[in-house]
C-alpha cells in the first residue's frame, strides 16, 4: 500500500485533509483430519466430496464442521459430522460392522407318499400317530422371546452382529449406526423368561 500526498502552495489558504481505512485480510483456517478404520480399503467422503482412502491424515481442510460418511464393500456405511479446527489435528476412529445378509431359507423335506393298499390299517394307524408325534415341537418360550424382540430391533433398521447361547438363554448383539443394542434373555425359576435390553452410543467429540 503507497499513499502519494502533493503539497500546496505555502501562499495558499486552502487545506484537506484525507483520511484512510486499511482493512487486514484475515487469512483462512485450515485444520488436519485423521481418519482411522479397521477396514483396509475404505473409502472417506467429506461434505459430499471424496477425500480418498482411510487411516490417512488430510491437511488444510477448510476449519468447521461438516458431514463425513466411511464406506467400503462388504461393510455398512458410517455417517456422522466432524469438527475440524484451525491449526490443529482432528481425529475420527471408525469400526465398520460387516453386512449380515439374511439366511436363505430352506425347504421342508416331503413325506414319503406310500401306494394305497400297501399297508395294513394298523400300520396306519401307527403310523399316522407318530408323524402327529414328530411334526409338534415344543417351542422355548425364551427362545420365542429372543427372536421376537431380534425381529422388533431388525424393524427398526438394527442389523444383527452376533447370536450365541448361553447356559440359561440367548444373547445378540444388534448394530445401527453409531449405536449397539445388547439382548439378553434368561430363563427364571417358576417358568419365567427375563428380557433385558441395553443400548451403548457412541459420541464423537
Amino acid at each position: 500500500l503507497s499513499i502519494v500526498v502533493t503539497p500546496l502552495p505555502q501562499n495558499s489558504w486552502v487545506s484537506d485533509t484525507a483520511f484512510y481505512t486499511v482493512a487486514a485480510v484475515n487469512p483462512v483456517a485450515t485444520g488436519s483430519l485423521f481418519i482411522g478404520t479397521n477396514v483396509a480399503n475404505a473409502t472417506v467422503i467429506l461434505n459430499g466430496q471424496r477425500l480418498g482412502g482411510a487411516n490417512v491424515t488430510y491437511s488444510n481442510l477448510r476449519a468447521g464442521n461438516f458431514p463425513i460418511r466411511v464406506q467400503a464393500p462388504g461393510f455398512r456405511d458410517y455417517t456422522t459430522t466432524v469438527s475440524i479446527r484451525g491449526g490443529t489435528t482432528s481425529t475420527l476412529n471408525i469400526d465398520l460392522a460387516q453386512q449380515i445378509s439374511a439366511p436363505v431359507p430352506q425347504p421342508r423335506p416331503v413325506p414319503p407318499v406310500t401306494p394305497a393298499g400297501s399297508a395294513t390299517p394298523v400300520l396306519d394307524f401307527i403310523g399316522s400317530l407318530l408323524g402327529a408325534i414328530a411334526g409338534t415341537q415344543m417351542q422355548d418360550p425364551a427362545r420365542s422371546a429372543y427372536d421376537q424382540k431380534v425381529a422388533d430391533l431388525q424393524r427398526q433398521g438394527y442389523a444383527l452382529q452376533q447370536s450365541v447361547t448361553t447356559p440359561s438363554g440367548f444373547q445378540g448383539v444388534l448394530v445401527k449406526g453409531s449405536s449397539s443394542v445388547t439382548v439378553t434373555v434368561e430363563r427364571g425359576v417358576g417358568r419365567t423368561v427375563r428380557v433385558n435390553v441395553s443400548e451403548t452410543t457412541t459420541y464423537q467429540y
